[in-house]
């Protein structure tokens, strides 16, 4: 497989977006962040798919070399879609930190477990135990997958349930269907599981949710006896950060 054209990091001041998702990083490391400094535990699933549209492939079975259709990706090409599934990941747990969590993650464009080399201790990888996705859907999502969102749960130290639901990756709201879709951004199609809109930025590919802030955004405000905290999503163009901290 290789990566398809020529790109750039999608860097776009107009909208306010920055990511580190460019099509020519096919197969490159990525840097996913997790931190939080809470008395919570903080419980996580991942939805990944497939990070760019593939131009040359248009209107093919064919992503970055790989056919979708030859049964060993039911799930990425379920409904014989290219583009719009999500595989969930196994629940990752985030430990109660009230003096600070962060690791920082940096094994494949998605950190998966099991592929690889695991050559930082630190890392946090994303595992599908209970998905079913099938070897080569890891080897693909480890080699061009990205987090289109996640959901979480919030958990006292009593156990109790404080907050829970989901947090965007971090795209804007108000573009595309919910308001303008900027010239250098063009419509995808929906994802499977929410039926949210996908967009794909014209020069580096990288395919986005779209966000009207009345399902689920990417900074998610809750309080717990009397102090705000909040969950946020968001990017640079050099790492992808998943975050709770008290305002």
């Amino acid at each position: 497989m290789k990566p398809a054209g020529n790109a750039s990091k999608t860097i776009d001041p107009a909208i306010g977006y920055d990511s580190p998702y460019d099509i020519s990083k096919f197969g490159r490391d990525m840097i996913y962040k997790f931190e939080h400094a809470t008395p919570f535990q903080i419980k996580i699933k991942a939805y990944v798919g497939l990070a760019y549209v593939d131009d040359s492939s248009s209107g093919t079975p064919y992503y970055m070399g790989a056919d979708l259709s030859n049964g060993n990706y039911p799930l990425l090409y379920n409904l014989n879609l290219k583009y719009g599934n999500t595989i969930a990941t196994d629940e990752l747990i985030l430990p109660f930190a009230s003096n600070g969590f962060g690791v920082d993650s940096m094994i494949g464009h998605l950190p998966i477990a099991g592929i690889g080399p695991n050559i930082y201790p630190q890392n946090i990888a994303l595992s599908f135990s209970s998905s079913g996705a099938t070897p080569e859907e890891l080897e693909l999502l480890y080699r061009a997958g990205k987090i289109y969102y996640m959901s979480y749960e919030i958990i006292d130290s009593a156990n109790n349930l404080v907050a829970n639901g989901f947090v965007n990756s971090g795209f804007p709201s108000g573009i595309g269907s919910f308001g303008t879709l900027p010239s250098n951004w063009s419509q995808v199609g929906f994802d499977t599981n929410f039926n949210r809109e996908l967009i794909a930025a014209s020069n580096s590919k990288e395919i986005v949710v779209t966000d009207d802030l009345s399902s689920f955004g990417s900074t998610i405000p809750f309080n717990y006896n009397g102090n705000n905290y909040e969950i946020k999503m968001f990017s640079d163009p050099n790492i992808v950060v998943f975050q709770v901290y008290q305002n």
